[in-house]
This record gives C-alpha cells, sequence and structure tokens, in this order.
C-alpha cells in the first residue's frame, strides 16, 4: 500500500487495522466464480485454480469490517463493495484495471502488475 501512494497522498491510517482478502477466495466452488470460457478439463483447471489461492496476485488488503462484508462474495459483489467502501490506493489500482471477470488470465495479469 505504501508503495502505491504518492509523497502527496494521506497516509493509509493504522495499517495494523488491515486484514488479507483473497479475491478470489479460498472456498470459490461454492460460489459464482466461472472457469475462463475455453476452459477444457475443469479437474485440472479446478487443481491449478486452488494451488494458486494464496499467492499475492489473489491477495489485496481491506479493513476488517470490508473484509468480513466481502468474504466469499462474488467478484462483482467485491468490486462494487471496494468502489464503494474502500480507500486504500492498492484498490484503487486494482479496480481501475478490474476484469469483468476475476478468474486465472486476470490473476496472472495481476501478478505482472504487482510486481
Amino acid at each position: 500500500e505504501r508503495h502505491v501512494r504518492s509523497k502527496f497522498a494521506e497516509p493509509p491510517g493504522n495499517t495494523k487495522k488491515l486484514t488479507v482478502e483473497h479475491i478470489l477466495p479460498k472456498s470459490w466452488a461454492d460460489g459464482d466464480w466461472p472457469f475462463p470460457k475455453d476452459t477444457i478439463d475443469k479437474a485440472a483447471a479446478a487443481a491449478v485454480r486452488n494451488d494458486g489461492i494464496k499467492f499475492i496476485r489473489n491477495l489485496t488488503l481491506a479493513s476488517k469490517g470490508l473484509n468480513s462484508s466481502m468474504d466469499n462474495e462474488s467478484w462483482d459483489n467485491k468490486e462494487k463493495a471496494s468502489n464503494n467502501f474502500d480507500g486504500l490506493y492498492l484498490n484503487k489500482e486494482l479496480l481501475e484495471n478490474a476484469p469483468e471477470v476475476w478468474e486465472e488470465t486476470a490473476i496472472v495479469e495481476r501478478s505482472e502488475q504487482l510486481t
């Protein structure tokens, strides 16, 4: 968060109150998280997805309250909640480049943006 803020921005406040949010939740299979349209082998795709959930490219920061409210919500709901209530620059950057669907392609692209 501190890296993406310019020297002119207000400090992020108490970062101890931030928690790590999985954009694609650990329990993605229970919700509205489709595979890319060209996925042929869904079992193999699920294994890859499960392995990649904890990588930094699928993680962001959120306040404890926002994180709790977003929990296992769909990408659409997480995007709306972040747009309405999130003041972190890290997430503004994520939302400016937000894909329509948060899936493997978007996660890899975010990895490139973060590095």
